[in-house]
This record gives structure tokens, sequence and C-alpha cells, in this order.
């Protein structure tokens, strides 16, 4: 995590990779559950070359405040932070929002997930793990048939998988909200 704050940030702009400053972009942005900041980080990858848009871009989101919090901290006192936090049981939130903004219309992919107190599962885990767990259990039936090592946003292009996808995640009490607008 202390990486993702350091590391120079790769964006698209106008179908050209530049680079950012990390926690740079910084912006408010609300949920259904509150007020929040967000700042580029580098998390990208893959979708950089392999989706076909001029702009593109990712931004981390956390507690209003997070950013100048961490501006005023050494690289030691952040590990310590970390490190406890690591060690922390923490009734988390997961927000999601991505924006495909096109030609004629826009669409808005958000999602809020929650911890689960009944299973002791934070929803960092629900969120990763039962996603990998789904993609996993894709692979196992055989209803994924691409080949070698494959980018996620590979999966997602292909609109049978993204809605099974998405209806297993509901299956496990995580809704994506879909908003089409134009």
């Amino acid at each position: 995590m202390l990486e993702e704050y350091k590391r120079p940030v790769r964006i698209k702009v106008d179908g050209k990779i530049k680079q950012v400053a990390p926690l740079s972009g910084l912006e408010e942005i609300e949920f259904t559950t509150g007020e929040y900041e967000c700042f580029y980080t580098d998390g990208l990858r893959t979708m950089l070359h392999t989706l076909d848009v001029g702009n593109l871009s990712e931004k981390t989101v956390r507690c209003k405040g997070h950013v100048g919090w961490l501006k005023t901290m050494s690289e030691d006192e952040l590990l310590q932070v970390l490190r406890r936090y690591a060690s922390m049981d923490i009734e988390d939130v997961v927000v999601l929002r991505v924006l495909g903004i096109g030609v004629d219309k826009t669409i808005v992919y958000s999602m809020v997930d929650f911890y689960d107190k009944q299973h002791g599962i934070t929803a960092m885990a629900r969120t990763t793990g039962y996603t990998a767990a789904i993609v996993a259990k894709l692979l196992i039936d055989g209803k994924i048939q691409m080949k070698g090592v494959v980018p996620p946003e590979r999966l997602g292009m292909d609109e049978h998988l993204f809605d099974t996808l998405l209806r297993e995640l509901s299956r496990c009490g995580i809704d994506v909200n879909i908003e089409v607008m134009g």
C-alpha cells in the first residue's frame, strides 16, 4: 500500500500514456455512506494497453482528510500505522464507482459493500475474494475459454461472463448498480 502512495501514476489522456504525481488529482466524492476524497493511484496496469479508449484514470477513495494526513507523516511513521492497521479487526466499507463516458451516453457502475458482522468478513475481503472465487469457479466449469494469462478487464469485455459475475456477486450480497444516461 505504501508503494501505491509513492509510485508515479500512469493515466491515459487523449490516447497517450502520461505520468502524474501520486496523491494528485484530489477531489471530493459522495456515496450513500457519506463524503470521501479520491486521488490518483497507479492501478490501471494492463488496462492502459488492453482498453482502446482515449482517457483512462484510476483514483483511490478514502475518508476526507486522508491525503493531508498522509503528507504530514514520514515513511517510517506511516509504516508503523499501516502495520497496526493490518492487525486490527476493522468494520470497513468498500465503495466503487466506474464511469464510462462515451460520445452519446455515460454508464455508471457503482457499488457499496459493508463488513459482514455475522461472519466476521471485511468488505475488502468480500469484494476481492468473492470475485476471485467466482472467476475460479467459472474457469473450473469451463465457462471461461480464454487461455494463458488473461487480464481481468478482458473477462469484463465478454458480456455473458460479466453478467454472470454480477449475478453471482449479487447472490453473495454484493450488488453493482448500473445507470445509463444519455
